[in-house]
């Protein structure tokens, strides 16, 4: 999970990841993502799954 976590960081495509262990809002600027700590509702709804957001301007 942390090499496939690492790789979709690195990636120019993916935007957001959330996940159960880190929660990234924005993957291309030069901030480190949080650790998920469970408190907030984002953070709990991210429990139990693998959240990417991936910026594709021709899906729309």
């Amino acid at each position: 999970m942390r090499t496939l976590r690492a790789r979709l960081e690195q990636s120019n495509d993916v935007f957001q990841l959330f996940d159960p262990w880190y929660m990234d809002a924005n993957t291309q600027d030069a901030i480190p993502p949080e650790p998920n700590e469970q408190r907030s509702a984002n953070e709990k709804l991210h429990a139990h799954h693998l959240h990417i957001t991936v910026n594709e301007p021709k899906i729309l």
